[in-house]
């Protein structure tokens, strides 16, 4: 993976990080950061996830598109930003939200997600806010990657 340059940069943490993120010009800009920095958190913390396998969703392959039904590739927008396979062999499908302020995904940003990863294991809404909407608890296989996980990443990540 290519990383854009604001991830090039050195931060001093993860609020740093998240203020250089906000100052991007478009709120696709934004997005593609944020996934990017998702893909390298679930890169770097494989072992504490127990990740096996981590794929952007361009690059999920073709074997794992069919068996979960993720779709096109080429879509513009698949439904999920990307894929994890655990050591145990369990699959959860990614969805990165990026808003500044930290405001929350609501329940309408999240369905086509959902709709797009429920053949896998498990969904992971990954947002830079303190929670989602309250009607995401209607999933019981819906996993959460939030602004407190981020505040409170070691410095040296």
């Amino acid at each position: 993976m290519i990383y854009s340059n604001t991830l090039k940069q050195r931060y001093q943490n993860w609020l740093a990080l998240e203020r250089a993120i906000e100052a991007l010009p478009t709120a696709k800009a934004r997005g593609n950061v944020f996934e990017e920095f998702t893909f390298a958190y679930f890169t770097l913390k494989s072992q504490m996830y127990q990740i096996s396998e981590v794929y952007t969703s361009s690059n999920i392959p073709e074997k794992y598109r069919k068996k979960y039904k993720l779709g096109n590739a080429q879509h513009q927008d698949s439904g999920i930003d990307g894929l994890i396979i655990t050591n145990e062999g369990k699959t959860i499908a990614y969805q990165c939200k990026f808003r500044s302020g930290r405001i929350k995904p609501t329940y309408e940003e999240l369905t086509k997600f959902w709709s797009d990863g429920r053949y896998c294991d498990y969904c992971c809404t990954v947002a830079n806010s303190y929670s989602v909407s309250n009607l995401s608890d209607k999933h019981s296989e819906n996993l959460q990657i939030l602004a407190k996980d981020f505040d409170s990443l070691e410095d040296s990540f």
